[in-house]
C-alpha cells in the first residue's frame, strides 16, 4: 500500500513511462542509423597505438561504407585490408603459439614462438642460451607470407628497427628464412635475431604496408599511422567529401577525390601504386632484364617495360585488369577478356585497339591462354609465385 505522502502510480503511468522509454530507445537507434554530422564528427580511424587518430580530417574506412557498401565489402577480404597488424593480435599468433622451428642454416639453433600477454614472442636458443625477441608489427596478408618488425629503442624520433630472421610463408604453414637475410647476404646489418634496419628503411616499410596521416619531424609515430591500405590511403582524407555527401546537396567536383574513376592517367595510376609495389627507379638498373624471373615480384616495374603499356598512350594501367579494392585472383578467362579487346580476332577496332599502337590480333591462340603464354606465373623463392607483369613472348625462358 502506498504511504499517504506518495501519491498512488496508477496503469496510466506505467503506460507513459513504457512510451518514453520506448521513444527514448527509437531515439537512439535512429541516431545510430542516421549518418548525421555530429555522429561524423566523432568518426575517426583507430591508430597502430590502439587509439583514435587525433587528425580530424579522417573518417576512417566505415564512413565509406554508406555509400560505397560494395566497395567497402569487397576491400574487407582483400591483402590491402590486411598487411599491418600487431603481431599478437594475428590468428596467425595463435597458431605459432608453442612452435618450435630449426634455423634454416644456422645448425644447432631453434627458434620457439610463445604468445604472453597478446604479444608475440621469438625464442632464439642455442648452446642452451635463450635470447628472447618480442615481434611488435606483422608486415603481410598472410597470402604469400607474413615478416615481423620490431622498433628498437622506441623513445627515439628515428628508431631503427629489427627484422625478424624467420618469415612465415602460407604455401607450406611453416616460418622459413626471410628473403634477403640467407648466405651470402649483407652480414654488415644482420644480428642473432635478423636484419637490423635503418629507420628510414623502417619507416618505409610501415608506410606502405599503412596508411600514414603524419610525418612528425620525419620520424615513426604509431599514433598517427592506422594500420592497413585503407580508402583513405590512396584516395586522401575523407572527412570533407563524406560531409558534403552526407547533405545530399553536393555537386560531383565537390565530391570528387584524388585518384577517384578517371581522374589519373596510365602513368599516375602506375606511379601511385608503384610507390609500394616499386618502380624501375626503385630496384637497381642492371636487375632489369628480360631474363631476371624475379621481378615478377614487382608486377609495376614489368608492366611499365612491356610494349603493350608503352603503346597505350596512357589507356592500359593497373585498374585495366584489377579492381584496385579486391583481391588479384580472378579466373585468368576473366583477364584474358581484356587482353581480346585489343588482341582477339572481334576487338572493337573504336575502342582501345584503336588507341593501342601495333595491337593486333594474335596469330597463335587468339581466343585463350593468354596469361599462361604472355604473363605466366614465376617462383620468386619460397613457394611464393607471381603473375609476369612484363607482357611479351616468353618462349625462349624457362
Amino acid at each position: 500500500m502506498a504511504s499517504p505522502t506518495t501519491p498512488s502510480r496508477g496503469p496510466w503511468v506505467e503506460v507513459v513511462t513504457a512510451l518514453a522509454l520506448g521513444c527514448t530507445l527509437v531515439a537512439g537507434a535512429l541516431w545510430w542509423a542516421n549518418p548525421s554530422e555530429e555522429k561524423g564528427s566523432r568518426q575517426r580511424p583507430i591508430t597502430l597505438a590502439g587509439a583514435l587518430l587525433a587528425d580530424p580530417r579522417y573518417v576512417g574506412s566505415t564512413a565509406c561504407r554508406e555509400c560505397h557498401p560494395g566497395e567497402h565489402a569487397f576491400h574487407t577480404t582483400s591483402g590491402h585490408a590486411q598487411t599491418l597488424r600487431r603481431a599478437g593480435s594475428l590468428q596467425l599468433a595463435a597458431r605459432l603459439n608453442g612452435r618450435e622451428t630449426e634455423d634454416p642454416d644456422q645448425t644447432g639453433v631453434t627458434w620457439r614462438y610463445r604468445r604472453e600477454d597478446g604479444q608475440l614472442i621469438a625464442e632464439r636458443r642455442a648452446s642452451g642460451r635463450v635470447e628472447r625477441y618480442p615481434l611488435e608489427f606483422a608486415l603481410g596478408s598472410g597470402q604469400h607470407a607474413v615478416t615481423f618488425l620490431t622498433r628498437l629503442d622506441r623513445g627515439r624520433d628515428f628508431p631503427e628497427g629489427l627484422e625478424h630472421r624467420l618469415t612465415y610463408f602460407a604455401h607450406d604453414d611453416q616460418m622459413g628464412l626471410t628473403p634477403g637475410q640467407g648466405p651470402g647476404t649483407e652480414e654488415a646489418d644482420r644480428s642473432p635475431g635478423g636484419a637490423r634496419l635503418a629507420a628510414k628503411v623502417l619507416l618505409d616499410c610501415l608506410e606502405c604496408h599503412g596508411t600514414p596521416t603524419a610525418r612528425p619531424k620525419g620520424g615513426i609515430d604509431v599514433t598517427t599511422l592506422v594500420p592497413n591500405v585503407t580508402c583513405e590511403r590512396c584516395h586522401g582524407p575523407g572527412r570533407e567529401h563524406v560531409e558534403s555527401a552526407r547533405t545530399g546537396r553536393a555537386s560531383p567536383n565537390e565530391l570528387a577525390m584524388p585518384f577517384g574513376p578517371g581522374r589519373a592517367s596510365g602513368p599516375e595510376q602506375v606511379a601511385l601504386c608503384g610507390h609500394c609495389h616499386r618502380l624501375p627507379e626503385m630496384v637497381p638498373p642492371e636487375t632489369v632484364r628480360t631474363d631476371n624471373l624475379a621481378l615478377a615480384r614487382f608486377p609495376s616495374v614489368g608492366l611499365v617495360q612491356s610494349a603493350c603499356f608503352q603503346g597505350s598512350r596512357g589507356v592500359l594501367t593497373c585498374t585495366t585488369c584489377h579492381d584496385p579494392h579486391g583481391r588479384a585472383n580472378k579466373p585468368a578467362e576473366a583477364y584474358e577478356a581484356t587482353c581480346r579487346k585489343c588482341h582477339g580476332p572481334d576487338r572493337d577496332e573504336s575502342g582501345p585497339a584503336a588507341i593501342v599502337q601495333k595491337a593486333r590480333a594474335c596469330s597463335v591462340q587468339p581466343r585463350s591462354g593468354c596469361i599462361d603464354c604472355h604473363m605466366p606465373r614465376r617462383d620468386v623463392g619460397h613457394g611464393m609465385t607471381f603473375s609476369d607483369h612484363w607482357v611479351r613472348v616468353h618462349a625462349d625462358l624457362p
